[in-house]
């Protein structure tokens, strides 16, 4: 493991340094890999206009249904008066199916959250090959999750969509679920703006693995080879020392987007996440030519809620993942960290983040009522909701105060 350094304070002293920051990361220079998905006969699955009906039908025993293997199953969705596939008969559509989830994990038949894989392509929702399904317990409000997306691409991160579902197994109904958009190879190919991709590594069991180690557990590889000669190069870049440290890693990583993924995760109080002492939900992608970007993932307990009631970290905490620790002790990184602070903010208010919440559990709020397997109450998803339109509403002020005494 590489050696833990010394926290340095570095406060960005230079109002034209710091204006500059803001406009690179507002408008970057530099080609992102990923870019917002284009072209997509799926687009429609994460809209939030309407919520699809997803049917599953397993002869499994739904105690025996787990995390770990799949189940055989079959899968329909309707969309109105259209539908994709069928439960029974030649023309059923056998999918695989599995739960998810570690705070979140609920065993059959309580709601548990789902995965479904569809292996034949000829049998696909519009294309897709893979459905993440979340149960929202840790979510109250119901829509934290999917207004924390927003944010992220409304900055140009190339977060998951979602759109939401109601779902039904063997005729019995679980409820509201928000369907996530599975960041795959597929999804990947809407995005990738200058060539293919080499390797997604999706960070997993944060503070019991070696996040310094590119053989650790910690880096699960969901697309590409077992070559990790690219993730192994820049950790190796990271353990350069603060004052070479961002020549190092700017050479193989895209900082601006990088950055702004971080400051994305502290404003909106991921606790969770990479730049948390937790290293945890997050995705690294090596494109085929280009610099590693940071995707965000498992964002369901923020705006100061969920069901962990954690605290969020501050805006200054330099715990974190290693390349966010390494950022933070780079006087240029930092700037370029605290520059994106005031974009976030700005991004938030132009798009009205606090209206987007509040309309949005408006449209599904009759959903809510009706999911008796929820172990949320209208009543508590209405509090939850204020609660983070709170949070939201008093950000800039809290921003405003650390940026003054930093």
């Amino acid at each position: 493991m590489a050696p833990v350094r010394q926290t340095v304070r570095r406060p960005v002293r230079h109002a034209a340094l710091v204006a500059l920051l803001i406009a690179t990361i507002a408008h970057p220079l530099a080609a992102s890999a990923l870019t917002a998905a284009s072209g997509d006969t799926a687009a429609w699955l994460y809209a939030t206009s309407n919520i699809v009906r997803i049917d599953i039908k397993t002869s499994a025993s739904l105690g025996s249904i787990s995390a770990s293997s799949w189940t055989d199953a079959t899968f329909k969705l309707t969309r109105g008066s259209t539908t994709y596939g069928a439960l029974d008969g030649i023309s059923a559509w056998a999918i695989k199916l599995r739960l998810k989830g570690t705070g979140s994990f609920r065993s059959l038949p309580s709601k548990g959250g789902l995965r479904l894989e569809f292996p034949t392509s000829s049998q696909r929702v519009s294309g897709i090959k893979r459905m993440t399904l979340n149960n929202m317990v840790q979510d109250r409000s119901k829509v934290s999750e999917a207004v924390g997306y927003t944010l992220f691409r409304a900055l140009g991160i190339a977060a998951p969509r979602t759109g939401y579902a109601q779902v039904w197994i063997n005729s019995q109904a679980y409820g509201l679920y928000l369907n996530v958009e599975s960041l795959d190879g597929i999804a990947l190919d809407k995005r990738n703006a200058i060539g293919g991709t080499s390797h997604l590594y999706e960070g997993v069991l944060g503070r019991t693995s070696d996040a310094t180690d590119s053989s650790s557990a910690h880096y699960q590889v969901d697309v590409g080879t077992s070559d990790r000669s690219d993730l192994s190069a820049l950790l190796s870049a990271n353990n350069a020392a603060p004052a070479s440290w961002y020549a190092s890693v700017n050479a193989l990583a895209n900082l601006q987007e990088m950055t702004k993924v971080w400051a994305v995760e502290r404003y909106i109080g991921h606790w969770n996440g990479y730049s948390s002492p937790e290293i945890n939900n997050y995705y690294l992608h090596s494109p085929t030519s280009g610099k590693f970007e940071m995707l965000p993932w498992g964002i369901d307990q923020i705006f100061g809620g969920g069901t962990d009631n954690r605290t969020p970290y501050s805006f200054g905490n330099t715990a974190g993942g290693p390349l966010f620790v390494g950022c933070m002790q780079n006087s240029t990184c930092r700037a370029m960290y605290v520059a994106a602070l005031t974009a976030v903010k700005k991004k938030s208010k132009a798009i009205a983040l606090d209206d987007l919440a509040t309309s949005l559990h408006a449209s599904i709020k009759a959903a809510i009522s009706l999911d008796a397997k929820d172990e949320t109450s209208l009543n508590q998803s209405n509090a939850a909701l204020a609660s983070a339109l709170a949070f939201i509403r008093h950000r800039p002020t809290d921003l405003a105060t650390w940026l003054k005494r930093n």
